[in-house]
């Protein structure tokens, strides 16, 4: 037993020993009497009395009454809620338990103090919301009208003008929470942190001519940046091939907007071979009409992500004005010259590309010209078709011969309109220009042998 308690009974035993010392002193006397012990006895069991206070039945400090606990209760939140300017709460359990005797510790007689402990124990709540990206919830704030204009403002960021939607591109959710109001955000806060997001390390591999700083320019780093996330990496050493963190910031949301924007556009006219005219070598060309490209009004659909365009496509067209095609008239003599009383064609409209010798450490057997895919390819001269088909690397050709052991043969044809057998006239059209066989693009190979021999075809041209 305490010396407290055994201070308390000998006072109660004292007491006990008054009242039967006056019994015979009659009835007033013994009704004063008992009144006055039962409030020395209550004087008494107050003094030893106390009143503990538990948090989620942890013992957290000794208060004098329970009064006192009450009012401190009632004080805080008064406090709390007018400090923050909404309401809150907390979700521990709070009791008050009276207790015998003082076992050291500090007695709390103030409710201001009382009030002071409980606010630095106790987690404060309030009703909130969580806004949550594809179902995971990112931050916390005070109620959902404070949110959607949190995330309005960030789609306002990147809304363009005349913008026909603006969204998330992730699912974006505010739902209602209870919230520790050490947890809420603020409006621009939130669209901080949403807009910075997260920072994600990506490699880039060093190409010829790379230098750490052309890389840190071009990637938008500092250069300090860089080398602190690349430790041990020489700068003056870099090599092709080398990895490179680079450190990028992905935000947690991305803002899809999409436009309507109208261009105006040139539609091609066409040319129209009205006939041909005999006064003018093949591959000349008389316009009769100028041609006059048409107008058409193209509305585009722009897609944007975080305003950088991703994505644009037409959806609808306009013809404002139709083309007037051009007419022209081509020519249809090809004689280049006449060698020994022979007329000589020159086999297709174009430039030459390659001329006939060496070429690339090796021998070019002809000359090539450069021309369009189908362009019509005509014979030099008149002859026999000795061979039309294909031929290993000259693709489609056609070979002639003129006689007196003369040959041409004309490679990499898209085709032939003549067949082995055939005799053709100087002039006349024999194939379409192609890249068939060993060929990188449209072009005539032309080559020329007399007597098996390869000549340069530009000493018959």
């Amino acid at each position: 037993m305490s010396p407290s308690m055994d201070a308390a009974q000998g006072v109660y035993k004292r007491a006990g020993s008054i009242v039967t010392g006056i019994m015979g002193m009659g009835r007033v006397y013994l009704g004063a009497s008992s009144v006055l012990v039962i409030s020395v006895f209550a004087l008494i069991i107050s003094q030893f009395i106390f009143f503990t206070v538990s948090i989620d039945g942890t013992p957290t400090m000794l208060v004098e009454n329970r009064g006192t606990a009450k009012k401190a209760i009632v004080l805080l939140l008064e406090k709390e809620e007018k400090r923050r300017g909404y309401p809150v709460y907390w979700q521990q359990v709070i009791e008050i338990n009276p207790v015998w005797g003082n076992d050291g510790r500090r007695c709390y007689k103030s409710v201001e103090n009382v009030a002071g402990v409980l606010r630095r124990k106790l987690q404060f709540v309030t009703d909130g919301v969580a806004v949550t990206v594809n179902k995971e919830e990112k931050l916390y704030m005070r109620n959902i009208e404070v949110a959607r204009q949190s995330l309005g403002l960030i789609k306002d960021k990147f809304r363009p003008r005349g913008a026909l939607k603006v969204s998330f591109e992730e699912d974006v959710q505010i739902v209602n929470k209870t919230v520790s109001v050490k947890q809420l955000v603020d409006r621009d806060n939130a669209i901080g942190i949403l807009m910075a997001g997260v920072q994600k390390i990506e490699n880039y591999e060093v190409k010829k001519g790379d230098t750490l700083w052309g890389i840190a320019r071009r990637k938008g780093h500092d250069i300090k940046e860089l080398m602190d996330i690349n430790k041990g990496v020489k700068p003056h050493l870099l090599q092709i091939g080398q990895k490179i963190k680079l450190n990028k910031q992905q935000p947690l949301l991305n803002v899809i907007s999409s436009y309507e924007t109208v261009e105006l556009r040139d539609v091609p006219y066409t040319i129209v071979e009205a006939g041909r005219d005999p006064s003018l070598n093949y591959g000349e060309v008389k316009v009769i009409q100028q041609g006059v490209p048409g107008r058409m009004e193209i509305t585009y659909r722009v897609v944007e992500r975080n305003g950088e365009r991703i994505k644009k496509y037409p959806v609808h067209k306009t013809i404002k004005s139709d083309p007037r095609p051009q007419v022209v008239v081509s020519g249809s003599e090809m004689i280049m010259a006449s060698r020994s009383g022979r007329t000589i064609y020159r086999p297709v409209v174009g430039t030459v590309s390659s001329n006939y010798g060496m070429r690339g450490g090796g021998v070019h057997s002809g000359i090539d010209f450069a021309a369009d895919y189908g362009n019509p390819v005509v014979a030099l001269a008149a002859g026999t078709v000795k061979f039309a088909g294909c031929r290993g690397g000259y693709g489609i050709a056609v070979d002639i011969d003129h006689g007196q052991g003369m040959i041409t043969r004309y490679a990499h044809l898209s085709k032939a309109v003549v067949s082995t057998g055939q005799k053709v006239k100087g002039g006349q059209l024999i194939g379409r220009v192609g890249a068939t066989g060993n060929a990188t693009g449209p072009h005539l190979h032309l080559e020329v042998r007399v007597n098996g021999e390869t000549q340069d075809p530009g000493h018959i041209l």
